[in-house]
């Protein structure tokens, strides 16, 4: 797609964006009027019992939230219009071939979903290890005179370090599935 396309496409999604929050907001401003008079009284009133939601708040947030929704899903379509004409013409020229890239990308994308949920377990049981460390830590420090007085200080110390061991441990596994996910990236 040439600069000039690209350039009127955005346009017409800004344009199209536009529209939809302006009559977004029309219509939500009605619905309230409508709903509840909004005279002095009837504010402070609102305010005691909490019956509408704040009409700012749904002026602004809310039909921010639905105009960025609509934006994303109009890239979504382009995108994919895009993919099924790229495929259509890659197909014509190549072949059957064309698809092979569809199937390299399923293939990555399943082995990073999986990849994925391992992460998330490494990263549970490291923080689990750093809370069992600092844990340890702070009662160390809390009861330094008691473990030099009755001559703890080794066991203590070897049990920090085998704690800290095993999260150094977690963390390399963490930072070698990052290291996979960038190159599959």
């Amino acid at each position: 797609m040439t600069l000039w396309g690209e350039a009127f496409l955005n346009w017409m999604k800004a344009v199209f964006c536009f529209d939809l929050k302006s009559v977004l907001s029309i219509t939500v401003y009605r619905k309230f009027l409508v709903k509840k008079d909004y005279s002095a009284k009837n504010i402070a009133e609102n305010e005691e019992n909490k019956e509408l939601p704040d009409l700012n708040n749904v002026m602004v947030t809310d039909i921010e939230e639905i105009t960025n929704f609509v934006n994303g899903l109009c890239e979504t379509c382009a995108l994919a219009f895009e993919c099924v004409c790229c495929l259509y013409l890659l197909y014509s020229k190549i072949g059957g071939e064309a698809f092979l890239p569809i199937i390299v990308l399923l293939v990555l994308s399943s082995t990073k979903f999986f990849l994925s949920k391992k992460v998330e377990k490494i990263f549970g049981a490291m923080v689990t290890r750093k809370d069992e460390r600092l844990s340890l830590t702070r009662d160390v420090i809390y009861w330094m005179k008691a473990l030099k007085f009755l001559g703890w200080e080794k066991f203590f110390k070897d049990r920090l370090e085998s704690l800290r061991s095993k999260e150094f441990t977690e963390l390399l596994n963490l930072r070698f599935l990052n290291l996979i996910f960038n190159v599959m990236w």
